[in-house]
């Protein structure tokens, strides 16, 4: 995964999943899809047009910045 703007890292699926977006405000540890083959995981917050998939418990946004590589 790479990082994007600061505030997210974005890792590129081989295939496409189905998406339910909305307008979401997000929160550090939050996991969305974007674009139906983005895996995003927010270390800081965004307001875009996400599928939500999850959330990463029990890690600061520091902590999830700092993770050099997440295997997906």
């Amino acid at each position: 995964m790479n990082d994007y703007g600061g505030f997210e890292k974005v890792g590129e699926l081989p295939w496409s999943l189905p998406t339910s977006n909305s307008q979401i405000s997000t929160v550090p540890g939050d996991v969305m899809l974007y674009l139906g083959n983005n895996i995003v995981i927010l270390y800081g917050t965004n307001s875009w047009w996400y599928t939500r998939l999850g959330k990463i418990e029990g890690m600061t946004a520091d902590e999830i910045r700092d993770i050099s590589k997440f295997e997906i």
